[in-house]
């Protein structure tokens, strides 16, 4: 190991540390933020800074607690909910990452939200993430237990972490100039970034029409300083086919089907 590397070492050991013992109150009540491997996500998630993971880790629990989190991850998704918006983990990439897909050009955002109520499609919306980040959670857990460091994983490029990929074909643009449509999205977003520090990767859409780029326009400003990154392709299959079985086995990913 190189004299940086042990400066480097030793400077995160402090900070880790530091943050628990700014935070002794809060370890005596949830245990797991003893371990530092869980700790290591709230400061990357704030660049190291102790203060702003302290700050992001009340904040944190305290949004937790009052959307009773514990139970919805034990929650099964409701039938018709999931029905409207079926979303499902697909394989891994080459990099043992994990991979996400949704046909998101068929939701009907703004039929299903006055069908079944705001509140229940955001308790779906929620369920998913908090379900997501329990998998992106495990995964990174058995890839340090094969030798991987958390260092190494943070460090890696967004496309070589955990993917999302959203087929967009057969949007209805009228969904995307829906107000309560947008309001939704865009709340969800904010909630992804606030809240789930452990969400890191790369958002793929496909199939994806001019119209888009009036929600990349809304989102982006949420997703400054954040984990996650846009990748935006048009309808030519054999682009974006390509790209994705560059770092996904085509075994492993049903893009490559009809759905």
């Amino acid at each position: 190991m190189s004299s940086s590397q042990v400066s480097d070492y030793e400077d995160y050991s402090s900070k880790l540390q530091k943050l628990k013992l700014q935070i002794s109150d809060v370890i005596e009540k949830v245990p797991e933020f003893e371990e530092d491997f869980y700790l290591y996500f709230y400061l990357k998630a704030e660049k190291f800074s102790v203060d702003k993971a302290e700050t992001n880790i009340r904040e944190n629990l305290k949004w937790r607690a009052e959307t009773n989190v514990d139970h919805l991850l034990k929650m099964d998704y409701t039938p018709e909910v999931f029905n409207a918006f079926p979303f499902y983990k697909d394989g891994k990439t080459k990099g043992d990452m994990i991979v996400w897909r949704g046909n998101a050009g068929k939701y009907r955002f703004s039929q299903e939200l006055k069908r079944h109520g705001e509140d229940k499609c955001l308790t779906y919306w929620l369920q998913i993430l908090i379900k997501g980040e329990k998998q992106i959670f495990d995964n990174i857990r058995e890839l340090t237990q094969a030798g991987l460091t958390l260092d190494e994983i943070n460090k890696l490029p967004l496309i070589n972490k955990n993917w999302l990929v959203l087929n967009m074909g057969g949007l209805a643009y009228n969904e995307l100039l829906s107000a309560p449509t947008m309001r939704f999205l865009v709340n969800l977003v904010r909630i992804v970034v606030t809240y789930f520090p452990f969400m890191d990767g790369t958002v793929v859409f496909v199939n994806a029409g001019k119209l888009m780029e009036m929600f990349f326009k809304l989102i982006r400003p949420f997703l400054k300083g954040s984990n996650v990154d846009l990748i935006v392709f048009d309808s030519d299959s054999k682009k974006w086919k390509t790209f994705i079985y560059e770092h996904v086995d085509p075994s492993q990913i049903c893009v490559s089907k009809k759905n």
